[in-house]
């Protein structure tokens, strides 16, 4: 489910309200030939890109379900997908920041120190809540294979459980090509 929250309505923002389980159905992943990967996507042509919706979702899940979120990427970087995460949580209500930070700010280190001051609390609000779920961040690369994939994921279950894994650029696995 995803719509326009009343707190959002001002800046344009949509925030995903709802995850729930559905049926399995067959799908496919899109690439978009272009060097943004950028795509408009429904009927009010939000531009999008996979990579936005799938941390958007995962976020979700661990914030406002407390679920456990393994985020498996094959593209971007560990660091720039936790820099991502703490961005998007930087528009928390909690923070009273609408907007929240701006990445590009919090990526380059040209905060503020209001800013910073803010953004370390946000880190540590990430890190200590009881409230929310895990965030775990898996780089693989592209010559990895799904079993590499499978067993990684067998060894984070053993540590905990897992409710949701989140794949980035499925199609780049070896054992899919």
């Amino acid at each position: 489910h995803l719509k326009l929250s009343k707190s959002s309505r001002a800046s344009k923002r949509r925030y995903i309200t709802k995850i729930e389980r559905v049926p399995s159905v067959p799908v496919q992943c899109i690439q978009v030939d272009s060097k943004s990967h950028l795509y408009l996507a429904g009927k009010e042509m939000i531009p999008t890109h996979n990579t936005q919706i799938l941390l958007n979702t995962a976020y979700h899940a661990a914030v406002a379900q407390a679920k456990n979120v393994v985020f498996v990427s094959l593209e971007m970087p560990t660091a720039q997908v936790r820099r991502r995460i703490i961005s998007r949580h930087t528009n928390h209500a909690k923070f009273g920041l609408p907007g929240g930070l701006d990445y590009q700010k919090i990526k380059n280190g040209k905060l503020d120190s209001f800013e910073e001051k803010l953004f370390a609390s946000v880190v540590t609000d990430w890190r200590d809540s009881p409230d929310y779920g895990s965030f775990s961040v898996l780089q693989l690369s592209k010559y990895d294979t799904v079993k590499v994939l499978a067993e990684k994921l067998m060894y984070l279950r053993s540590k905990q459980p897992i409710d949701l894994m989140c794949l980035d650029y499925a199609s780049l696995l070896t054992g899919l090509r």
